[in-house]
């Protein structure tokens, strides 16, 4: 089976939107089993697909999507994190930024490649704490 059609940057946002809104269900919560999550999670992706979305993705699509791209975006926030606990004089957002691609490309051997999606989850509570949870077991995040 070939790779698919390749994803388009606001199909990725859409993603990580459905993510946020099926995880941040206050009446289902966390304690969804996966099969539930992933529907739910396909069923607010096919409610908001964009025109632009010529091909419909499966839900298979889908969370192989998000399988690739949760863990990826949970490495570039360890290395943005470590990148702007050292704070540098004149620095800006950008710079900050700017920094964390180099050092995850030089460490990963690739380029980091969900940009939009860690744009997008970035700042969220549920997102957040997600990194706060792995990091206070003890996975490694890159």
């Amino acid at each position: 089976m070939g790779k698919g059609l390749a994803w388009s940057e606001s199909e990725t946002i859409q993603l990580c939107l459905s993510w946020l809104e099926v995880s941040e269900d206050a009446v289902r919560g966390a304690g969804q089993k996966k099969s539930t999550f992933s529907s739910r999670l396909y069923s607010h992706w096919l409610e908001n697909e964009t025109p632009e979305d010529k091909d419909p993705r499966t839900e298979v699509a889908i969370m192989g999507r998000w399988k690739k791209l949760q863990p990826e975006v949970t490495k570039f926030c360890g290395v943005y994190a470590k990148v702007t606990s050292r704070e540098s004089s004149g620095w800006n957002d950008a710079m900050y930024l700017d920094a964390a691609l180099k050092v995850y490309q030089e460490r990963h051997k690739q380029p980091f490649e969900f940009l939009a999606a860690w744009k997008e989850l970035k700042d969220k509570p549920k997102w957040t704490n997600k990194i706060t949870s792995a990091s206070s077991i003890g996975i490694k995040r890159g």
